[in-house]
């Protein structure tokens, strides 16, 4: 599965290098450009919330130096492209360096250089990190576990993940998830949608958080998700094992519409789990 980085740039107003990600983000389909900020302050209180997998900082900002060390802090695991500058004074061309930086950029630089230090990075995600264990319960309480912690799931955007892991990584369309999700309710058209996007936003929001942005799949009709991502799903299990013991009353108990599914469950009615 190809790495999707989440990428944020912290770069002078005035100066042509959003402009210039902005067209390598068009050309490289695995860069995911969440922000572009011009001052650091802003892009602190964003990472602080969010997941980021690559920084691209100029450091010529005001409290460039500073503030590059805190984002370290915040986000360790990111990728950082430091941009410098011909004018740059050797002191602050020396403390640069020693931010030991995944790459450095001299401006003015031209946008294959640029391009290529991004995709040298997206081939070391993709090769080399360590990849996320992504674990689901969904006997008795639902769940998902990124490197053994809990992430935040809520409402309605935990309702649809799980109703998304029942459907095996299977493409749902946006109205089969709303009649699943808000069965009863009957809203005017407008209304509907923006309660679903709503909610998918939030779910994204939290997978993000957890940086596992690239499990949902999404799309202007529908979603699915990428279940190659997940390490381990005790349903997955049970389902192809018969040496595995669940109650298949306890499956998603949490949320109503899962005693319609389990009755048209495509398995042998007359074996139950405790038969197994």
């Amino acid at each position: 599965m190809a790495k999707t980085l989440q990428t944020i740039m912290i770069v002078d107003e005035t100066s042509e290098t959003s402009k210039y990600f902005i067209e390598v983000s068009a050309e490289v389909s695995q860069l995911n450009t969440i922000g572009i900020f011009f001052s650091y302050t802003e892009a602190i209180a964003f990472v602080a919330n969010n997941a980021v997998d690559l920084i691209v900082f100029d450091i010529m900002l005001e409290n460039a130096l500073e503030a590059a060390s805190l984002l370290q802090e915040i986000c360790p695991s990111a990728f950082r492209i430091v941009l410098l500058n011909s004018l740059c004074d050797p002191s602050r061309l020396i403390r640069a360096i020693q931010l030991e930086a995944d790459a450095y950029l001299m401006k003015p630089f031209h946008i294959t250089s640029l391009r290529n230090r991004c995709r040298d990075l997206l081939f070391v995600a993709e090769h080399f990190l360590e990849k996320k264990t992504v674990v689901v319960q969904t006997f008795l309480t639902f769940a998902v576990l990124v490197n053994g912690e809990e992430i935040s799931l809520r409402g309605k955007a935990k309702e649809i993940l799980a109703y998304l892991i029942w459907k095996h990584g299977a493409f749902a369309g946006r109205q089969e998830i709303e009649s699943v999700v808000w069965p009863e309710k009957e809203f005017d058209t407008n209304r509907q949608h923006n309660t679903y996007y709503n909610a998918i936003k939030r779910l994204e929001e939290s997978l993000n958080a957890a940086g596992i942005s690239d499990l949902l799949k999404r799309t202007p009709t529908g979603c699915s998700l990428d279940t190659d991502m997940i390490t381990r799903c005790d349903y997955y299990e049970w389902e192809s094992s018969s040496s595995v013991h669940y109650d298949w009353n306890d499956f998603l108990i949490e949320f109503s519409w899962s005693d319609n599914f389990k009755n048209q469950f495509n398995v042998n009615k007359e074996r139950s789990i405790h038969e197994r």
